[in-house]
């Protein structure tokens, strides 16, 4: 990947060739250098790869929860995570399930991974509004500017992120990292 064609084609290979002809730089952008260009394309993924949480919450309750209920510590991985909502998200259904859940997140991108590890998400307004009910249990709370989503202390504390690249790597290449294996993986963006 040495230049703006043959990143191109990664992001078509790896990202679907939808994603490649939608990432196509202004003019004046062709000319940055190419890893540049990286970092533009992956601070911009989490704005087209929506987590959906209705999705996220319907597959935990109906698919994932019978199969951990018994568990008192279920562990869960999002992978990718991107900016940390669909790990927050979990946690937040294992609280409403009472469960003592851990989840971790892992991504290609590090500045997403400082995002999610900071808590401090920047949500489109349609969505932040329907929220309400996350913000009345005290797992998240709502400002009037950007960063709009502030994650509270109880639910961040059952989440830890990680900067791993499971297209180049096995999970086994940070085993010392991660705590034994995992009740549930969330792949939904891979």
């Amino acid at each position: 990947m040495h230049s703006f064609d043959g990143f191109r084609r990664y992001v078509e290979l790896y990202y679907g060739e939808d994603m490649g002809s939608a990432f196509n730089p202004k003019t004046k952008d062709r000319d940055l250098p190419l890893d540049a260009l990286v970092r533009k394309f992956f601070s911009q993924l989490p704005t087209r790869t929506r987590m959906f949480r209705e999705y996220v919450e319907y597959t935990f309750n109906e698919y994932v929860v019978p199969r951990i209920s018994q568990n008192p510590t279920p562990r869960v991985l999002s992978l990718p995570c991107s900016n940390g909502e669909e790990v927050y998200t979990l946690a937040m259904l294992g609280f409403d399930k009472e469960m003592y859940l851990h989840v971790d997140g892992m991504d290609v991108n590090q500045e997403l991974i400082a995002t999610a590890e900071s808590g401090e998400l920047s949500l489109p307004w349609d969505r932040v509004k329907k929220l309400g009910e996350q913000v009345e249990k005290g797992y998240v709370r709502r400002t009037n500017c950007l960063p709009n989503i502030i994650v509270k202390p109880r639910v961040k504390e059952r989440c830890r992120f990680f900067v791993h690249d499971i297209l180049l790597n096995s999970l086994e290449d940070i085993q010392n990292e991660i705590d034994g294996p995992y009740d549930a993986i969330y792949c939904l963006n891979l």
